[in-house]
């Protein structure tokens, strides 16, 4: 029951990871455009920690996430 229980737990996890990924494919082509090529401002400084530190948090969140859930699940058939 564990087992399955934590198979759901990072199945949930991957599902916003995935759509947050597929929202930076999609809208790269924009944020190059109107973020990256425009001197710099305190508005892309915003916009740059606010994107990318949900992203990296998100990343973290689900490595830690998958390292916990392995090393608890060593031992087990």
């Amino acid at each position: 029951m564990e087992q399955t229980n934590q198979t759901f737990t990072n199945t949930l996890t991957m599902v916003p990871l995935t759509l947050l990924l597929y929202d930076y494919a999609i809208t790269l082509d924009s944020e190059v455009e109107y973020i990256w090529t425009k001197p710099k401002s305190v508005v892309t400084l915003i916009y740059s920690m606010f994107r990318y530190f949900g992203t990296t948090t998100m990343l973290f969140y689900t490595i830690v996430l998958f390292w916990n859930g392995n090393a608890s699940n060593e031992g087990q058939l």
